[in-house]
């Protein structure tokens, strides 16, 4: 129990180091929000703060994370305005040192149980970038069919590495990217699972995977911010490269592809969250996977950037309203999807656009997958929980298995249905 205690002790030590805290910090969910006017009401309190960031969107919409002395005034915007709204959280930093309390000590606990049968990574805990990849390699290194292509350096100069499975085949293949956005911790072991089930899985499903496919997998696709949400900030969502004049960092790399880049949904100021950058493609991560998608073109038939959170399966366009050309396949193969993620872990999944389900949002990469690269399947799921109540970018550790066990079922539908269709 002393064990225990100091352990604890010293996680609240660890979290409290981090440079910006959120003592205090509100989360507020407002719902339902129907109308572009009402949208437009939740916005311009976002936009007061970009620099001080002390209303910030976690979800669009709806969720917002008020900063203590804002708090009245948000509420007050809310009422003024007939929307309805929940206090979901007062204090988003006593939260956050719980869920990492939980962490840690499930981390010792996996560590306690690691020996030569059970890997130390057991999904019940989020992971470091250098566990996920430590983890990661140990399941290339043990196949014959996998191994790591080095596709470039992010701007503080970690390798972006892909998971490469079957590559020396000519089947279809299917890209899978992760963390795009720092703070969706989820997503990296999410991604890991399929990587485990795809090459050791037992069951028929994963059988096919690994025999009928071939698998390009990036867990940090922002490694830069991944990095910064463990050191820094929690809710840290950009990149960290600087912007000329502009004493705030980072560029939204999902706003940042060069399709129909800068159209709308999408900021032109340094400071906001979802800031598009100076130009198109004006990322060193965005420019990495871009031509590395591109080179490996030939016989894609899927391109996946895993997001989090909402509970929905994401489809283009997210710079228009108006539908893609393949909507009519694109939709069955989504419904395909969602139904195998409900019958997993019976999740409802909604299926769309940004447009039809949140926003409009112009430079993400699915939108670049298909109208660029012709990419027929182009997704930007968001994982679990569907809502902050069910604790937002910070849900209970005891998530990260299901959602793995339920994107995989997805996954899955994904593939088999575009494949019963060529």
């Amino acid at each position: 129990e002393d064990n225990m205690l100091r352990l604890v002790v010293t996680v609240l030590l660890v979290a409290a180091a981090a440079a910006v805290r959120y003592d205090g910090y509100h989360i507020i969910s407002v719902d339902p929000v129907q109308t572009q006017a009402e949208v437009s009401v939740i916005q311009s309190l976002v936009d007061e703060n970009y620099e001080d960031r002390q209303v910030m969107m976690l979800k669009f919409p709806g969720d917002l994370m008020v900063a203590p002395h804002r708090v009245t005034r948000v509420k007050d915007v809310l009422d003024y305005h007939g929307l309805k709204y929940q206090v979901v959280e007062t204090d988003y930093q006593a939260y956050h040192e719980e869920i990492m309390t939980i962490n840690e000590m499930n981390r010792q606990r996996a560590k306690r149980r690691s020996d030569e049968v059970t890997p130390f990574y057991d999904y019940t805990f989020y992971p470091t970038i250098s566990e996920a990849l430590g983890y990661a390699d140990e399941l290339v290194s043990g196949s014959s069919i996998a191994r790591w292509e080095n596709i470039g350096k992010s701007y503080n100069g970690f390798d972006l590495d892909l998971i490469v499975i079957n590559g020396d085949t000519n089947l279809p293949s299917v890209w899978i990217d992760s963390s795009i956005h720092a703070r969706e911790w989820i997503t990296p072991p999410t991604n890991l699972y399929m990587v485990e089930q795809i090459l050791y899985g037992n069951d028929a499903d994963s059988v096919r995977m690994r025999n009928n496919y071939r698998w390009y997998v990036l867990l940090f696709n922002n490694p830069d911010g991944y990095e910064f949400t463990w050191s820094d900030d929690r809710m840290w969502r950009k990149t960290r490269s600087p912007n000329q004049g502009s004493p705030c960092v980072g560029t939204d790399p999902n706003r940042n592809f060069g399709y129909m880049w800068g159209t709308g949904g999408s900021s032109s100021n340094p400071c906001a969250d979802d800031y598009m950058g100076s130009q198109a493609f004006s990322e060193v991560e965005t420019q990495i996977v871009r031509d590395a998608v591109t080179a490996r073109r030939s016989g894609m038939i899927a391109f996946v950037s895993i997001h989090a959170y909402s509970q929905m399966w994401l489809h283009p366009w997210g710079y228009t309203s108006n539908r893609p050309s393949d909507y009519q396949a694109i939709k069955r193969n989504s419904d395909a999807v969602v139904a195998a993620i409900y019958a997993a872990e019976g999740r409802v999944f909604e299926v769309g656009s940004p447009p039809e389900l949140l926003y409009v949002a112009s430079g993400g990469s699915f939108d670049w997958a298909y109208g660029d690269q012709g990419i027929v399947y182009g997704y930007s799921p968001e994982l679990r929980p569907a809502t902050a109540i069910e604790g937002g970018f910070d849900p209970n550790p005891s998530h990260i298995l299901p959602s793995g066990r339920e994107t995989y079922a997805g996954f899955v539908a994904m593939v088999d249905d575009i494949a019963n269709n060529l």
